[in-house]
């Protein structure tokens, strides 16, 4: 869950906690200046081995329990005890439906949380945590003229990935790079074992989608 200060003065959110939805209660000291953003996350290991190490990405620390993808209601409170955050969200129309599951996140665009047309999913599959939404492709078209490409399917520099797959890596289609090739091993979370599999994406092709099949 992301945080952002859209005010133009710093928020003090020092001891604000979930009522409801989820079990946090923010640090002592925990300043969001101006456009700031912060996530709480349910497991950091996890998350960073999804999203990296970003420096952007600012984790102020785990919560327990779990949101439901049916829809419920979120509640938090200031350290006085006041409401700042008190609505129910759903994943039924009119609220948007893309978002439900293991789709894109919820991005609140508006100043009525309850409402659900102040509410969008988010341009990228799971989101992209520390950095605003918006449109990000610069579409396949201009990367071929960019870089000299007739042939989609082709191979300019001859390194195994064809100039589609180059453009979805955001690798460089006339200059071989064979360590580009996704790669795959086991790693351990939390106790847990988890098939890891690495590869580079081009984050401003949203026209291209890249699933892995096992």
């Amino acid at each position: 869950m992301e945080f952002l200060n859209t005010g133009s003065s710093p928020i003090d959110l020092s001891n604000t906690y979930f009522e409801d939805g989820i079990n946090f209660t923010f640090p002592e000291n925990t300043i969001l200046d101006p456009d700031q953003r912060t996530v709480i996350v349910r497991d950091i290991n996890a998350f960073r081995a999804r999203y990296g190490n970003d420096p952007k990405i600012h984790i102020t620390g785990e919560y327990t329990g779990r949101l439901s993808n049916d829809g419920e209601r979120i509640l938090v409170k200031n350290s006085a005890g006041n409401e700042i955050v008190n609505f129910t969200y759903n994943d039924q129309i009119p609220w948007p439906i893309a978002a439900d599951g293991t789709g894109p996140s919820l991005v609140f665009t508006g100043e009525m949380p309850n409402d659900p047309s102040n509410w969008k999913e988010n341009s990228l599959n799971g989101g992209r945590p520390g950095y605003p939404d918006g449109t990000l492709s610069t579409g396949f078209n201009e990367w071929k003229n960019a870089n000299a490409i007739t042939d989609n399917l082709g191979d300019n520099d001859a390194d195994g990935l064809i100039n589609l797959v180059e453009y979805a890596f955001n690798t460089n289609p006339n200059v071989a790079e064979p360590l580009a090739h996704p790669s795959a091993k086991a790693i351990s979370v939390s106790d847990k074992q988890y098939l890891e599999i690495t590869y580079t994406e081009n984050i401003l092709a949203v026209d291209a989608d890249i699933k892995i099949q096992l």
